[in-house]
């Protein structure tokens, strides 16, 4: 019993001590005593006789502010995602776990004024989701105003302009004739996650400038960008431009080189067939084919096989095989079926 009792008053000392109020020294010499409840970017709230008190952050002694600052972190890190970072949010007000509250924040209607503060100190994710919603046609944050119309302008046959009719928040209807105001924003976003390296967002603002700014040095930049990380859909974007020489020296070595590098080989196969480029043409075929990649059949498969000399047809579907062994390990230029229907067309004749 002796041994109980003598275990239960050392177990509430320990209480004692840990539940003891801290005393808080304020540069003015004057003392505080309180718990610790929370604390802002300014300002420390510590309960002091069962009150809440509100005390100024830089007017604590630098061993109290080094406190506040560890029990900051220390908030911060429950549930800490691996590699997420700790955020203070003006508009809650609140310290927390930047992906925790990105993710509260884009569950909710009302979050959008949570991402756009998040997006504007540069936290990439509400880059990239402000970047995704403007480029699809909202407006979450209602930065824009309501759209009265939107569309495009046939200001030339190869040079269609987008444009939009909104109604600003104050009620004043606006204008945009060169371009389409949730496009302008969209890029915005992703101009900021891509100034920090993200190659979606690099490949995103590579587009603004190619398809609507019309910017083709910058497009060539920026798309380079992503290229340089491997992103496909850049190495697509900028295939376009040296095919067509916009922005840069026409060049079709480098363009041939970069759709291979996009996978988009049917497609590749059109642009080689358009230029007269006739053997590649075919071995583009053969690979697309082969490891059906790409959105666009450049020719139907009787066409293919007839319309190509024996000598084209052999030579393209030897650098095909080489190519796929090379790049995928692979020594088939065919699925089974099209090695099939090649095995049955053989003997034919031009």
């Amino acid at each position: 019993m002796k041994t109980k009792i003598c275990l239960l008053g050392f177990f509430a000392l320990v209480t004692m001590a840990i539940a003891a109020p801290r005393t808080w020294a304020l540069k003015t010499g004057e003392t505080v005593i309180g718990d610790y409840v929370s604390s802002g970017a300014t300002m420390l709230v510590v309960k002091t006789s069962g009150t809440n008190c509100l005390l100024k952050i830089s007017n604590l002694s630098t061993n109290d502010q080094a406190y506040v600052s560890e029990m900051q972190v220390r908030a911060a890190k429950d549930n800490l995602i691996p590699g997420d970072v700790r955020y203070f949010s003006a508009t809650l007000g609140v310290w927390t776990n930047a992906a925790s509250l990105f993710t509260y924040a884009t569950n909710r209607s009302i979050g959008a004024k949570v991402i756009v503060e998040m997006g504007n100190v540069g936290y990439i994710p509400a880059e990239m989701w402000l970047g995704h919603k403007y480029d699809s046609g909202e407006d979450p944050a209602g930065i824009i105003g309501m759209v009265l119309e939107s569309g495009y302008r046939d200001n030339s046959p190869n040079r269609p302009t987008p444009y939009a009719k909104i109604m600003s928040p104050t009620g004043h209807v606006e204008m945009f004739d060169d371009s389409n105001p949730f496009n302008d924003e969209a890029a915005s976003w992703f101009l900021k996650a891509g100034a920090q390296g993200i190659a979606e967002a690099q490949c995103k603002v590579g587009d603004y400038y190619s398809k609507y700014g019309l910017n083709y040095p910058e497009a060539v930049r920026w798309y380079g960008y992503a290229v340089a990380q491997g992103n496909k859909k850049a190495m697509f974007g900028l295939a376009r431009l040296y095919a067509n020489g916009f922005g840069v020296q026409k060049d079709m070595a480098t363009a041939i080189q970069l759709y291979a590098g996009s996978e988009e080989y049917y497609y590749l196969s059109r642009v080689c067939s358009m230029n007269g480029i006739r053997v590649a043409a075919y071995t583009w075929w053969c690979v697309g084919n082969a490891k059906d990649h790409g959105f666009d059949i450049p020719f139907s498969s009787d066409y293919a096989n007839l319309n190509f000399s024996t000598a084209e047809r052999a030579s393209g579907a030897a650098a095909a095989a080489a190519y796929l062994v090379q790049r995928y390990g692979s020594d088939t230029n065919a699925t089974p079926a099209r090695q099939k229907w090649l095995k049955e067309h053989e003997n034919v004749k031009n």
